[in-house]
């Protein structure tokens, strides 16, 4: 997260793909920035750096913060919120995974996860009450994972607030599996065990699922850079306030 932060207070609009350049217009470089982790070792490193650059001392900061502390806090900030970013939290363990996997996940629907309904829910009124910046209504939220089941669990969290809606990308994923059979050959064994619990599941296909990266090149997380280095799957999605939400 650390790079991404530093990365994106670097990037230029032009460094943009098409698709993303035309949704998220955000003047990169003239921001302020602000990146949270539980990791105190990763926070003082991504301080160790702003402070031998003077370009960036004052306008970018990273606390020990858990997400839902940080958005907790930021909810008293007075100015517009041009974006909010969450890049692939570790994921629960599937309940369906009968003790296998890695143990220390936490289970699904359990405490241990790091994106909870009160997360969104204070996203969702820092997007909704922050007036317009840089051409966005409230600005825009961007999560991304490499677990299809946690971006669709994600996706209908968000939207059950009813005060976020999903952003319809430029360049969609038509179709999951096809993803899948051209990128990895073979779907992750965990989307196996996922849609053997629920064959009707909602997939991560359609006009609201990106194809493509959404940030410029130099603010995408080492996870992205690594995926898009495997070809492994990414599952994007962007929400804004929706402003008919009564």
């Amino acid at each position: 997260l650390n790079l991404s932060v530093l990365g994106c207070n670097d990037a230029k609009q032009r460094d943009c793909s098409d698709d993303s350049r035309y949704q998220i217009s955000v003047d990169w470089p003239n921001c302020n920035y602000l990146g949270g982790d539980l990791n105190p070792a990763f926070v003082n490193f991504g301080n160790g750096i702003v402070s031998r650059d003077r370009r960036r001392i004052g306008r970018v900061s990273f606390v020990h913060r858990s997400a839902e502390e940080l958005m907790a806090n930021v909810l008293s900030y007075p100015g517009p919120i041009s974006l909010i970013m969450i890049h692939f939290p570790s994921p629960y363990k599937l309940a369906s995974s009968r003790g296998k996997g890695n143990s220390q996940l936490p289970s699904e629907g359990a405490v241990g996860f790091m994106v909870t309904t009160k997360l969104l829910q204070n996203i969702s009124d820092l997007l909704c009450n922050n007036k317009s910046c840089c051409g966005i209504q409230g600005g825009l939220f961007i999560f991304q994972t490499k677990c299809e089941d946690v971006a669709v669990n994600i996706k209908q969290l968000c939207e059950s607030l009813e005060s976020l809606e999903c952003v319809q990308c430029k360049k969609y994923i038509i179709d999951i599996e096809r993803i899948y059979e051209h990128k990895a050959r073979v779907r992750p064994k965990r989307v196996d065990d996922w849609l053997d619990a629920n064959p009707s599941a909602e997939r991560a296909e359609g006009e609201v699922w990106s194809s493509v990266p959404l940030l410029p090149l130099k603010g995408r997380p080492e996870t992205e850079i690594q995926c898009e280095h495997d070809n492994s799957v990414v599952h994007r999605c962007m929400f804004r306030c929706n402003n008919d939400s009564s």
